[in-house]
């Protein structure tokens, strides 16, 4: 997502929005607190073309890792110590992974629940969730004041063949190897925007062409 965003927005220095749960595993008894823990965080990430995208990888969890140690911290405190001024929203995507159990579960063999439906709404333009499972789901929501379905679609086209480059390559390869954009996208602009070839006199210079153009 982080490498994404770096390709659209031409920075490689970028910054999005990561939920997390807010529950401590070393805290006794937590899956059993009733409650709202989740909060978001920022996650900054740097996109150099010249590192290799296991590395880079690697160093995205190490990352990771650490902000878990400020995911009590609320987002208007970090803002405050921040560079950026209140008011101005620190980033304008949030990156969810939602990876909470849900199992079914039968009671005293008369009710059983078969699953659910759930509305979704977050306070951010763009939000790209992943649902962990025997296949990846991914989900983005958007704002349609900004976004166009066109435009999702091709952001999502896009976010899916990195991550199948990333996982049938060799991650030995450099971030400015991946290709993020499709086959026929590619062929799009190599070979049917690239069709040059046209009848002109030639017979003329390259000034006469420009002037009969003038």
């Amino acid at each position: 997502w982080g490498y994404l965003l770096s390709k659209y927005s031409g920075e490689e220095d970028v910054l999005f929005g990561v939920t997390s749960s807010g529950r401590p595993t070393d805290l006794p008894g937590v899956e059993k607190m009733v409650g709202l823990f989740i909060n978001t965080l920022p996650a900054r990430v740097q996109v150099s073309g010249e590192t290799k995208v296991v590395d880079w990888l690697k160093d995205l969890q190490v990352k990771d890792s650490k902000r878990r140690q400020y995911e009590y911290t609320s987002l208007t405190d970090i803002q405050g110590w921040s560079k950026i001024p209140r008011g101005i929203s620190m980033f304008n995507t949030l990156y969810v992974f939602e990876n909470y159990p849900v199992q079914e579960q039968s009671f005293d063999n008369e009710l059983l629940i078969l699953g659910f439906d759930g509305l979704e709404q977050t306070n951010y333009s763009l939000t790209l969730a992943v649902i962990p499972d025997e296949q990846l789901t991914l989900k983005l929501m958007y704002d349609l004041r900004y976004f166009e379905k066109e435009t999702i679609n091709h952001l999502y086209n896009h976010l899916v063949e990195v991550l199948k480059q990333i996982t049938e390559d060799s991650p030995q390869k450099k971030l400015n190897e991946l290709m993020y954009l499709t086959d026929r996208e590619r062929n799009q602009l190599v070979v049917e925007w690239n069709q040059t070839n046209v009848e002109y006199p030639q017979d003329l210079l390259i000034q006469d062409l420009f002037e009969s153009q003038v």
